[in-house]
């Protein structure tokens, strides 16, 4: 369902993979070739999220409490609370737009990516206190908690999903009603939007912050970045673990083609063989340029 999303539009092998051909060996890359990045977040933060359902005494330590952070100046929860999703739903769909996501990390590169999701998690933080308040201020209901886990970047990979990613009809629904390559990814983002009460904001949030990352708008690409030397760290240390695997492809050994000779015309056959003799004769002619008719049993026009 998401695989044939990502790789069409961008290219189905990696730029620096050879696509092995018949009958010969080579490899394929696997879903998460290239992404280590991905790969790590689906493994840490799912086994978190695990880990906290069968520990539920130790989730309160990871909510996202914007009256904790803000009357309690418990500033640590912005960390804890926008890492580890403590709702399974949201961990579900949440680690499928990751997935879907990983194109860009092939694209882009893992450093550049991975600055991307630093600049969108680091000033979403900042959007989710200005939409809190302006919902306060509006409505005169404060907000007080807000689902919990890296929502606000999953939303804000959007924004280059729908600049970036070209949109190929698939197929129809009743006639009117187009499926494309695209559609399947919008609807788990709808299903992520509509599971909770207040998830319109981080969405609101991620959106706002991927936009203006994205746009480079304030030189946010200056200033919200990651490290050479932490990139370096990464790929010494995190790579080799989280890195995926090349599947090799058994070599095929095609089969040797047989060709039929033909006798020569000075060839004798056998005696007593009166087909042999004329089944000879008429492939003579037809290696000579004769033109062998229909009308008749091989009867030739051959001068």
């Amino acid at each position: 369902m998401f695989t044939t999303t990502g790789s069409r539009g961008l290219c189905k092998y990696p730029a620096n993979t050879v696509k092995p051909q018949p009958g010969c060996s080579g490899s394929l890359p696997s879903s998460t070739y290239k992404a280590p990045l991905c790969k790590g977040l689906l493994l840490v933060l799912n086994g978190l999220t695990v880990m906290l359902t069968l520990l539920p005494q130790y989730q309160h330590l990871f909510m996202y409490s914007l009256q904790a952070v803000t009357q309690q100046h418990q500033v640590w929860r912005l960390l804890c609370g926008r890492l580890v999703c403590l709702d399974v739903k949201d961990a579900f769909c949440s680690s499928l737009l990751i997935y879907n996501f990983r194109i860009f990390e092939r694209r882009f590169g893992t450093r550049k990516f991975a600055s991307f999701l630093l600049g969108a998690w680091c000033f979403s933080a900042l959007m989710d206190f200005l939409l809190a308040q302006a919902f306060q201020f509006l409505f005169d209901y404060e907000v007080e908690e807000l689902p919990a886990g890296l929502l606000a970047p999953v939303f804000s990979l959007f924004v280059p999903f729908y600049k970036s990613i070209p949109t190929m009809p698939v197929t129809q629904v009743l006639g009117h009603f187009h499926i494309t390559n695209k559609s399947l990814v919008y609807i788990v983002g709808l299903q992520l939007l509509t599971s909770s009460p207040f998830m319109w904001l981080l969405a609101l949030s991620g959106l706002i912050s991927g936009g203006l990352y994205h746009s480079n708008v304030l030189r946010l690409q200056k200033l919200l970045f990651v490290p050479v030397w932490v990139s370096r760290i990464g790929r010494y240390i995190l790579e080799p673990i989280f890195s995926s695997w090349v599947v090799t492809v058994d070599p095929v050994i095609p089969f040797p083609q047989t060709q039929r000779t033909e006798p020569p015309c000075s060839a004798a056959p056998p005696a007593g063989s009166h087909t042999a003799t004329a089944v000879g004769q008429l492939s003579c002619r037809r290696g000579a340029g004769c033109n062998v008719s229909g009308n008749g049993l091989f009867k030739d026009r051959c001068p």
